[in-house]
């Protein structure tokens, strides 16, 4: 792993020998809200590779800084071997990814170029990994693909929209307001 802002990121070390472990703690991202960090997978035969997160979304206001209100959300993300990490494989099967609008009161839509047909299917998981709705699960032609999803019916909050092609996927997150 590769650490682009040592102020605020850090790659710590739990246990030692084949029980250790390595995390990373990023701590006020303030506005920016995201960070990026670079993973170098392991050799072969060592198995799947799991990354886990926790986030606080929280306001700590003027008056009481140190008692802040917010929610804690978890989940995690599991490569298995052999299968690649679908992150750089996305690439290869989509283009022009859209997301809109976002923030979403009513509906939401899912837009992308499909290089060549492909299945094509699509989740809405809550930020503790629950699955919310089955968005989209067919065949689908090569081409421009739109899609529109009503979530009237969701309770406010952050939601993360993950979209599978074939062996490939990739996740965004929307804001439900």
């Amino acid at each position: 792993m590769a650490v682009s802002n040592a102020a605020t990121t850090q790659i710590n070390t739990i246990g030692t020998g084949s029980t250790a472990r390595q995390y990373m703690g990023h701590h006020n991202a303030n506005s920016t809200r995201n960070w990026v960090f670079k993973w170098t997978a392991p050799a072969a035969s060592t198995g799947p590779v799991s990354f886990y997160y926790t986030f606080n979304v929280c306001n700590a206001s003027v008056s009481n800084p140190s008692n802040p209100e917010g929610t804690i959300y978890r989940g995690s993300e599991t490569i298995q071997e052999g299968t690649g990490s679908g992150i750089n494989d996305i690439e290869n099967k989509i283009s022009s990814l859209a997301v809109f609008p976002n923030p979403v009161s009513d509906a939401f839509g899912l837009s992308f170029d499909l290089m060549e047909a492909n299945t094509v299917s699509s989740q809405l998981y809550s930020l503790n990994g629950q699955l919310v709705k089955q968005l989209i699960n067919a065949k689908t032609e090569q081409g421009h693909v739109v899609q529109n999803f009503d979530v009237r019916d969701l309770p406010s909050g952050i939601y993360l929209v993950k979209l599978n092609v074939g062996d490939a996927s990739v996740t965004k997150k929307i804001i439900k307001q």
